[in-house]
């Protein structure tokens, strides 16, 4: 670490003069795992954009390796410490996705319509479901995995476009790939997820997934959203998602017990 924090003291200096391209960094790359004994792991990403800095979600309260590797590869690849972050995203209110918010002691924490600083709580400035935080980067509202999924849209990222970090909303690039994924059995609202899923897929040229590595967006993951070219800007044909044969509401808790194989 003592290694890690002189580094990121000689490089922060050149940082610091001029303003930068938008950047994405992975700090974790999430995974997952269905079974009984089940692993979730979130992505963990850093923007820079200029000279604001943007942490997007945090491992979980109990996940000490995935502490140690976020702050290792923020002060080695972000040449920032914990303290400097600007602001903190949490894409959802699930545990696997935030437990470390406290280490950016700093920063704007902003959880769906709400953000706070120090005792300063107050309404996010969204218009028509958009917040701006920097230059290039915006915050969606697209609930569907919970009634408070936001998405962060990167703008103008060089040799990758838009990127869009999505919490849950898109698990992994299998995910993306199949509108019948299984993950729609735990969202909150069935069509709400695929229409906003539909709504990213078809803005970004590459999606940091809830719980995979970044991809870049497929043919025919826009296939699958129903995209089409209209102004420059790939939209949802029409907001009505395919037919699934999955319930609109996500099947009670005990209901997701006995699909893993838990005993009541």
């Amino acid at each position: 670490m003592r290694t890690a924090i002189l580094t990121w003291m000689i490089a922060r200096c050149s940082f610091a003069q001029s303003a930068q391209e938008p950047q994405v960094i992975p700090l974790i790359v999430g995974f997952h795992s269905e079974s009984i004994d089940s692993s979730y792991v979130a992505s963990v990403t850093l923007i820079l954009d200029d000279t604001t800095s943007i942490v997007v979600d945090t491992p979980s309260g109990t996940n000490a390796v995935g502490r140690e590797g976020m702050l290792t590869t923020l002060i080695n690849d972000g040449q920032l410490l914990p303290d400097q972050v600007n602001i903190l995203v949490i894409t959802h209110g699930h545990p696997d996705h935030f437990g470390h918010d406290m280490l950016f002691t700093n920063a704007r924490h902003i959880f769906f319509a709400f953000e706070q600083t120090d005792t300063a709580f107050k309404p996010l400035n969204y218009q028509n479901g958009v917040a701006v935080l920097s230059r290039n980067v915006e915050l969606w509202q697209t609930p569907g995995h919970t009634q408070q999924d936001t998405t962060v849209i990167v703008k103008n990222v060089p040799n990758q476009g838009t990127v869009a970090i999505t919490g849950d909303l898109i698990f992994d690039a299998d995910d993306a790939s199949n509108p019948s994924s299984t993950q729609t059995d735990i969202a909150w609202n069935v069509e709400s997820l695929l229409l906003n899923r539909n709504r990213v897929l078809c803005v970004a040229d590459f999606v940091v997934p809830g719980h995979g590595a970044m991809f870049q967006v497929t043919p025919q993951m826009r296939q699958w959203a129903r995209c089409e070219q209209v102004a420059g800007n790939q939209v949802p044909v029409q907001q009505t998602p395919r037919n699934t044969g999955a319930q609109l509401i996500r099947p009670s808790i005990f209901q997701r017990q006995e699909q893993l194989g838990y005993e009541n």
